[in-house]
């Protein structure tokens, strides 16, 4: 029955496939000028190289459906090959009423040489001998569990640590202006003052806040207490979304279906798939309405919420290629490469200013975002993706490197539940990076993306620690 599911699953893909690129050649305006006419035909020609690598691959590998492959090349095409091609459908080409098409072919190039790299290094096997890619599409997976004991302690030890993660989170929240009582009502009462919004020396408390996600992960794996799980969950919640994190919203609310699946041995079939991507669509909709009142400092008022606010944040999300476009556009020929600058610019982020009040980041994209777009770009924090970042640092080289390092990291991750018998720390750090690719692709900012990885991976680092190598004991 699972071979016929399978084999009816990429028969499904395969015509998906086919007419959706019969349509988008269909859908392409007999009124385009000739440039965009040409963009048109290089971006359907991108969608249908990528999208064949995909489907091919999917039909000769065993794939997992919630392994990063899938997930990368879904963003991919989604960002870089299907919304540039409808907005040209809809004439929506203009970002902060600057047409940013006029790169759009050497982008899209680049984009395509880019995911090729990113597929070669994702399933070349440096090591001869490696099954992960043969073993990558089972279900069932034997791991390392905790003993009874075991989870006793480290339900203890997740309790005061997410209490003690949470206050430093509050601390952060409240020296940037925004009340406890709004904190807690999630915007229903309470104020935010938006003239501290970016003057608070304790950023690098606010970091703390991502290892909620795990450390909430393990409460729940080793607590029976669900009232309070739906609690802290709330919580959690709250502070992100006060926080205008989108992103970080998705990885809290995919992590824990992740898990799920992870340990009962199943995959979501395509309804379910659609119920969360509902879910996370909205959610995306939801914070991207708070930041809007958050940026003026007012109550959330909740009965103007509707689905115009959750397309606009959608489209919005996705439309970041353009970002991408306007540095494609002006590096290296009017702007510099910016180098290694994202690195430096990690390196000095963690630094409280409270112990470094004068420092000062290097611009890596922000120059580059303001004349190929505009200086209201710049100022709004128009943001680019990850292959934006990768161009801005030394072009199309930068891209092939860069991917080829993401590609490693997708491998890395996927070894967690795909090696032979992994334990449960490994299930809940898959769980919360999984999701976290979202981010890494979207957002194309070093800094901010290597701390979140870091204070994601920092709980079970630390559980593993104590526990002193408790796997061994299950051997």
């Amino acid at each position: 029955m699972k071979d016929n599911n399978d084999k009816l699953g990429k028969l499904y893909l395969l015509f998906l496939y086919i007419i959706l690129g019969a349509f988008l050649l269909f859908l392409i305006p007999s009124n385009l000028n000739n440039h965009d006419y040409e963009s048109y035909l290089v971006l359907w020609l991108s969608y249908i190289l990528v999208g064949g690598i995909f489907t091919f691959t999917m039909l000769i590998k065993k794939v997992d459906i919630i392994e990063p492959y899938v997930f990368v090349t879904i963003i991919f095409l989604i960002m870089f090959s299907l919304v540039p091609l409808i907005n040209i459908v809809t004439n929506d080409t203009l970002s902060f009423g600057v047409n940013v098409m006029d790169s759009s072919i050497k982008a899209t190039i680049v984009y395509v040489l880019s995911y090729i790299s990113f597929q070669i290094a994702y399933f070349f096997k440096w090591k001869p001998k490696s099954t992960i890619n043969n073993i990558s599409s089972r279900n069932q997976i034997v791991f390392w569990d905790l003993t009874e004991k075991q989870k006793n302690w480290i339900y203890k030890i997740c309790l005061v640590l997410w209490c003690l993660f949470y206050l430093f989170s509050l601390i952060y929240i409240l020296s940037s202006g925004t009340s406890l009582i709004y904190i807690f009502t999630i915007g229903l009462a309470g104020s935010v003052n938006i003239s501290n919004s970016t003057d608070t020396p304790l950023g690098f408390l606010g970091m703390f806040n991502y290892s909620l996600i795990p450390i909430w992960l393990y409460i729940s794996h080793c607590g029976k207490n669900k009232l309070l799980n739906y609690i802290l969950f709330y919580l959690t919640f709250g502070t992100f979304l006060v926080r205008g994190f989108r992103f970080v919203l998705v990885i809290l609310i995919i992590a824990p279906f992740v898990f799920k699946y992870l340990k009962e041995g199943k995959r979501p079939n395509g309804f379910k798939i659609s119920g969360l991507s509902v879910i996370i669509i909205f959610m995306i909709g939801l914070v991207g309405y708070v930041r809007d009142n958050l940026r003026v400092g007012q109550m959330i008022d909740w009965t103007n919420f509707n689905l115009e606010f959750i397309k606009d944040a959608l489209i919005g999300n996705f439309n970041v290629y353009q970002g991408y476009y306007a540095i494609v556009k002006v590096a290296p020929d009017i702007v510099s490469f910016s180098g290694l600058a994202p690195v430096y610019n990690t390196i000095i982020m963690f630094i409280p200013r409270a112990i470094f009040p004068s420092k000062r980041y290097l611009d890596s994209t922000g120059e580059m975002t303001r004349i190929g777009i505009s200086e209201y770009a710049t100022q709004a924090g128009f943001a680019a993706p990850n292959l934006g970042e990768f161009y801005a640092c030394f072009g199309l080289i930068g891209c092939i490197v860069g991917m080829i390092i993401f590609a490693r990291f997708c491998v890395y991750i996927k070894r967690k539940y795909t090696k032979d018998t992994p334990n449960i720390h490994d299930l809940i750090l898959y769980s919360v990076l999984f999701p976290s690719i979202l981010q890494l692709i979207i957002r194309g900012y070093l800094p901010s993306n290597f701390y979140l990885i870091l204070f994601l991976v920092i709980p079970g680092l630390f559980i593993k620690f104590i526990l002193k190598g408790s796997a061994k004991d299950h051997d």
